[in-house]
């Protein structure tokens, strides 16, 4: 009901329909809880109440830091003239983990390994994938690094994502911090 109040511009009537919603969600689904929160903080912007958007994004932010929850955090922060503030969340946002980075660096260093190891350590089989000779057993193969993957491709599209988050929030905390 919130989601409808909210597409029809009644703001205040979607904000009692989250809170309802708020109420009747089990502690254990944070997940959930943080959407909800997020939709009652964009109904706050939508209203301009920017410091009561502040709020509910800090509450979230410090239970489950969220790149897109921060960046609004951010724009809420910057509408108000809060300049100390938007320094303390965006200093927060840049702690937060990017998702991807550790496969990244993963990947790159299995394919280093691939490369410098391809004689001494193992052979290459079909399709390109390496034979671990590692225990003995080599019918046992690495994937192949180039295939596609969806995980993959979802944590690429998540860590675009959160480095867009990122550099615009930089954007608008540069000019107003020293």
């Amino acid at each position: 009901m919130g989601n409808i109040y909210f597409e029809q511009g009644k703001f205040d009537q979607s904000i009692k329909m989250y809170n309802m919603a708020l109420d009747s969600t089990m502690q254990q689904n944070k997940e959930m809880k943080m959407k909800i929160k997020k939709n009652v903080g964009l109904a706050y912007v939508k209203q301009k109440k920017f410091g009561k958007a502040i709020e509910v994004y800090e509450d979230v932010m410090s239970d489950t830091p969220d790149f897109d929850i921060g960046f609004n955090l951010i724009v809420c922060l910057y509408a108000l003239g809060e300049k100390e503030k938007m320094r303390t969340w965006f200093e927060r946002l840049l702690m937060i983990d990017i998702p991807g980075i550790d496969e990244e660096e993963q990947e790159e260093l299995a394919q280093m390994q691939t490369k410098l190891g391809a004689g001494a350590s193992g052979a290459t089989g079909a399709g390109g994938a390496a034979t671990q000779r590692a225990g003995g057993n080599p019918e046992k193969t690495l994937p192949n690094i180039n295939e596609a993957d969806p995980l993959k491709e979802y944590l690429k599209d998540k860590k675009k994502e959160a480095l867009n988050y990122v550099s615009s929030a930089a954007k608008l905390v540069a000019p107003i911090i020293e």
